[in-house]
């Protein structure tokens, strides 16, 4: 019976350890997404970079909501959509005038 608990409970810290593992994983692909969106914001790609935002902040809700460390990047996310709309908003006028 001893033997089991132990077993189980190895079992129950590497299952902690996956679920750890990849909530790393997944936040270091959100930090390089920051930069990666910067750079299509100023080449001008803003349907690339809405359709990026949109799939970071899924992952923010979905995968990654109880993380204190999201707060910032759900900023820059916020940051990064309204200079894309700015700048959506600016050549809609600039194609209308």
């Amino acid at each position: 019976m001893r033997a089991m608990l132990q077993i189980y409970a190895l079992q129950r810290r590497k299952v902690i350890a996956t679920r750890a593992r990849q909530k790393i994983e997944k936040l270091h692909v959100l930090k390089q997404s920051m930069s990666v969106l910067n750079q299509l914001i100023e080449a001008g790609n803003l349907e690339i970079a809405l359709d990026l935002i949109s799939n970071a902040s899924n992952l923010i809700e979905k995968e990654l909501k109880n993380v204190k460390v999201c707060e910032g990047f759900k900023e820059n996310l916020a940051d990064y959509k309204f200079r894309c709309t700015q700048k959506l908003d600016s050549e809609c006028v600039n194609i209308v005038v």
